[in-house]
């Protein structure tokens, strides 16, 4: 099997969890590491030593340039992504980048069309839509065996703790462009269509950090979407499906490797054996997207039917009014 060539941009926890995710033999499908970059020599150096990767540079551009390299991820800050996106494919290169690829509608917008002029796959890396718990869901309301959906309950918190992030605005370190992502895209998962209303509250700390943040979505049909998300405290994350035949529930909606169907019928998947160390949990999942990508560029298919293009732009529209409800002002976007 012809091996996916990476590059790896960032040297966060992310990275390395990504990275070891798609190294370990998990599946059929090879993936190989050529090149990491990072903004210092330094950091990119460390990194490929851990990783045995053997090259390292101090800017994005070289690794842009490097031939060798198909397909680029992106675990670098939130605020970075969209310039660093941009150089990627302009390269011609095929990019997975962690959600979202912008911070706002207008940057996402450019990006998608730019992927289409080139070209190149542009992934968002809704990483929870390539576990199979969320082929189950699909099937499950394919078949309607919830009934109709009228209720769906998000919630999820880990507080945060580095002190950039809630206190830097210009770095996008609140919980819109983490926890809320995360939420509204299984919302839009399981509802598969634009919100007719979104109402959003939440507090707003001292350096104009979101901190905590609840939306109430309405859609067609009366059907209301919950999602709480909070960056203070920690809270067990957890996703309700409420319909009229039925209740489904998530008690990990961003990995699910287990769900409650009813009042007693407990659904498992089996999950790939950890093989090496993982800073977060459930993140050798991540081994699901990056095998759909491998799939999407060997077969020449510019997107993948699990992450498409119209989520991410109502992701982006729901993030734009979530952000103008609350003045949540990133230095002026």
């Amino acid at each position: 099997m012809i091996a996916l060539n990476w590059g790896l941009v960032g040297t966060s926890k992310i990275s390395h969890d990504f990275h070891s995710a798609i190294v370990a033999n998990y599946t059929d499908l090879h993936h190989q590491v050529l090149a990491v970059a990072s903004r210092t020599k330094r950091r990119a150096e460390l990194f490929a030593k851990e990783h045995n990767i053997v090259k390292a540079y101090d800017n994005y551009e070289d690794l842009a340039n490097n031939e060798s390299i198909e397909v680029v991820y992106i675990g670098s800050s939130s605020f970075l992504h969209y310039e660093l996106c941009k150089i990627m494919i302009n390269s011609g290169k095929h990019v997975l980048c962690e959600a979202p690829i912008g911070l706002t509608f207008s940057q996402v917008d450019e990006l998608l069309k730019l992927s289409d002029l080139k070209n190149v796959v542009l992934m968002t890396g809704l990483w929870s839509r390539f576990f199979p718990a969320y082929s189950f869901l699909e099937e499950l309301l394919r078949c309607e065996n919830l009934g109709e959906v009228k209720d769906v309950y998000v919630k999820i918190g880990h507080k945060i703790e580095d002190k950039n992030k809630i206190t830097d605005k210009k770095i996008a370190g609140g919980v819109t462009y983490s926890m809320v992502y995360t939420a509204l895209q299984f919302i839009l998962f399981v509802y598969r269509e634009f919100p007719k209303t979104i109402r959003a509250q939440g507090k707003i700390n001292q350096f104009g950090i979101d901190m905590y943040v609840e939306v109430d979505l309405i859609f067609s049909n009366g059907r209301t979407a919950t999602l709480i998300c909070s960056g203070i405290e920690t809270i067990r994350s957890q996703a309700n499906i409420i319909g009229k035949k039925g209740v489904l529930i998530f008690p990990t909606f961003e990995s699910p490797t287990n769900a409650i169907f009813g009042t007693h019928k407990q659904i498992e998947w089996p999950f790939f054996e950890v093989k090496t160390p993982f800073f977060f949990k459930n993140r050798q999942g991540l081994r699901y997207e990056a095998d759909e990508l491998w799939k999407c560029i060997k077969q020449k298919r510019f997107y993948s039917e699990a992450v498409p293009n119209q989520d991410v732009i109502d992701l982006a529209k729901i993030v734009d009014e979530i952000r103008k409800q609350l003045a949540i002002n990133l230095n002026g976007l």
